[in-house]
């Protein structure tokens, strides 16, 4: 059986950005998929929860699998149906955070 692939852009927005954490909604085009709660630890991320207006979801350990969890929920798929592109590097996950860091920063979001 043949497979096709698509790719979608997600759009990360800051909504809350303070030193303990940050909260970012993730939406395709003009539909919202959720929000994600990212607590900072001393180095890292100490805690990841997705969540949408229905409340939260389970705790992971990483933006990626958060990403997945409320794409997943929104799709009627299984998490583990569903793959990050094998380009896309934690670090340029990670860049997208800092990108939305420093736009709420110059937008002064809180």
């Amino acid at each position: 059986m043949k497979s096709l692939n698509f790719a979608l852009k997600i759009d990360v927005e800051p909504v809350i950005i303070v030193a303990s954490h940050h909260v970012v909604e993730i939406s395709i085009k003009d539909e919202s998929l959720g929000f994600i709660y990212i607590a900072l630890g001393e180095k890292d991320a100490s805690c990841v929860i997705p969540f949408t207006h229905l409340g939260e979801m389970k705790a992971v350990d990483c933006f990626q699998c958060a990403l997945k969890m409320l794409f997943a929920e929104r799709a009627f798929l299984r998490v583990d149906q569903i793959d990050i592109a094998e380009d896309v590097q934690s670090t340029d996950l990670k860049s997208v955070l800092i990108e939305a860091v420093s736009k709420a920063s110059k937008n002064k979001v809180h």
